[in-house]
């Protein structure tokens, strides 16, 4: 029997840091403040506490990029190495 997909842990990684850098993008850059704040003055509840909250953006980000590493590994995987490269640079950003 063999496996419907295999995924390498180099896929898998730059997965993971593609979600999180994707997740802060969403949720705390400055460049989609302006979408955040626009939700925020026009919205109450639920919605408004998703998109401040990195946690809850990242599980529907990954919903979308793990089938995407599975099936379309082809392109997904220029995206993800790019975002994956943003994540570790804002990371080593912090530390300096």
């Amino acid at each position: 029997m063999t496996d419907s997909f295999h995924l390498t842990w180099l896929q898998a990684v730059l997965t993971m840091l593609a979600v999180h850098r994707l997740s802060v993008l969403v949720t705390k850059d400055i460049i989609t403040e302006p979408v955040r704040r626009w939700i925020d003055d026009r919205f109450t509840g639920k919605l408004v506490d998703f998109i401040f909250c990195p946690w809850c953006v990242s599980i529907w980000i990954a919903a979308g990029a793990v089938p995407l590493t599975i099936w379309c590994w082809i392109w997904w995987g220029w995206v993800a190495l790019g975002l994956a490269a943003s994540s570790v640079a804002g990371f080593f950003s912090e530390l300096v």
